[in-house]
């Protein structure tokens, strides 16, 4: 009989039960693993994996908007790859222009401004052209 109820009230919760999204998380952008390396912030990419890629870039921007000293490292790794390759990666261009579109929403109230270096620094990077991380890679310079 107890077997019986619990079979019944598990059955009765699993609409409530979401199915896990297919393409949530697993595999981790390269480009994104490149980005936690830069910021020194390796550690994360375990959290990052659990990120659905097609979120990845704006869940990146938020810590970007938040960190200060983060979001330093990543502009200037973003500002050398440009003058090596011409262009940035299209996945750090989507979180450039996330970053931006954070600082120029209601957000941007509750974080800290930033400073008009990093802000033409983004600007410039926001109208880069977009490269493959496999295009971006032949470019650099060794």
């Amino acid at each position: 009989m107890m077997r019986v109820l619990a079979v019944a009230l598990v059955l009765a919760a699993a609409p409530a039960v979401r199915a896990q999204d297919p393409s949530g998380g697993g595999v981790l952008n390269l480009s994104c693993m490149e980005a936690l390396k830069a910021v020194d912030v390796v550690w994360l990419t375990g959290v990052f994996s659990f990120v659905p890629e097609s979120d990845s870039a704006l869940a990146f921007a938020d810590m970007m908007a938040r960190h200060k000293a983060m979001r330093r490292k990543y502009v200037a790794k973003l500002m050398k790859d440009h003058a090596q390759a011409d262009g940035i990666a299209t996945w750090d261009h989507a979180v450039v222009l996330h970053i931006l579109g954070i600082h120029a929403s209601p957000l941007a109230a509750m974080l800290e401004k930033l400073d008009p270096t990093t802000r033409d620094r983004l600007n410039t990077l926001g109208l880069a052209p977009t490269l493959t991380l496999a295009e971006l890679n032949a470019r650099r310079k060794r």
